[in-house]
């Protein structure tokens, strides 16, 4: 069994632990997917392309933002 089973928990404990830019940065990154799933419905070939690149740039920049205040909080703790 996981520490964490769900994202609502996983959302809830960086919050608690005042990592609020981890806590936005993961929202951002579940937000990421839904667009890209969105992108599943049948749009039309150039609207399935650019919901689909949308969702790409989301997720990219919310793994980003994750992975710098990961290791700011790191960095904060040494």
């Amino acid at each position: 069994m996981p520490k964490i089973p769900n994202l609502e928990n996983w959302f809830d404990r960086l919050a608690r632990n005042k990592m609020h830019g981890a806590a936005v940065s993961t929202a951002g990154t579940a937000v990421g997917l839904l667009i890209m799933t969105a992108a599943l419905l049948p749009w039309g070939q150039p609207a399935q392309v650019m919901v689909t690149a949308i969702g790409l740039a989301h997720l990219t920049a919310s793994s980003c933002l994750f992975v710098a205040f990961a290791v700011l909080q790191f960095y904060k703790s040494l």
